[in-house]
């Protein structure tokens, strides 16, 4: 019985709640709702994002790139509009018709000087997509670059590192691979999920 006037607010405090309580499908329709209130444009933009990392985190990483595809459209901040591309490498589904869009938008961000502390994050989007799509030598040559242009953003270098190393271990090239994973060693939090082996 609350107000009308309160009820895009009260969408938004179940979806809040739903969400921390890791129940995404009453969430989605708490955010849908807030949507059809009309929102303001960043509060939208912000709630397209939550529905697109929801999307991600269930693994419906194609409804996932349509909310991250439009909240890279509504010209969002700085922040949201960087995590939408790179979430948008990482949901990419291989032989999709997008990977040409997403690799554009990523190749575009690393030209661009306001990326240039996060180029790491970027490389490592674009091995991803090239993961997906089997090309390893892209792969391995992009991970390389996300663990060298890596500065200040240890749990990216490692994460990088990390794949490296599988990788070139599977390839059987073995010294290489332990370079890698003594550089993940150096950086990984130890309470990382199997950081013992």
């Amino acid at each position: 019985k609350a107000p009308e006037k309160n009820e895009e607010m009260l969408a938004l405090c179940y979806a809040n709640f739903y969400i921390l309580q890791k129940n995404y499908a009453p969430a989605i329709e708490f955010l849908d709702r807030a949507i059809e209130l009309g929102p303001s444009r960043t509060m939208k933009t912000r709630c397209l994002f939550i529905l697109g990392q929801i999307h991600q985190k269930t693994g419906q990483f194609e409804e996932a790139s349509h909310y991250y595809q439009m909240v890279v459209k509504r010209n969002a901040s700085f922040e949201m509009e960087f995590n939408s591309k790179i979430n948008l490498a990482i949901c990419y589904v291989a032989k999709s018709g997008n990977r040409d869009y997403i690799v554009k938008k990523l190749k575009r961000m690393l030209k661009d000087d306001k990326n240039k502390e996060y180029r790491d994050q970027v490389y490592f989007a674009l091995a991803s997509v090239a993961l997906k799509d089997a090309d390893t030598a892209a792969a391995i040559d992009y991970l390389k670059k996300s663990v060298a242009t890596s500065k200040q953003n240890n749990y990216q270098k490692a994460i990088s590192a990390l794949e490296l190393a599988d990788i070139l271990f599977s390839h059987k090239n073995y010294k290489l691979s332990q370079a890698y994973y003594d550089s993940t060693l150096q950086f990984l939090p130890k309470e990382f999920p199997n950081y013992k082996e």
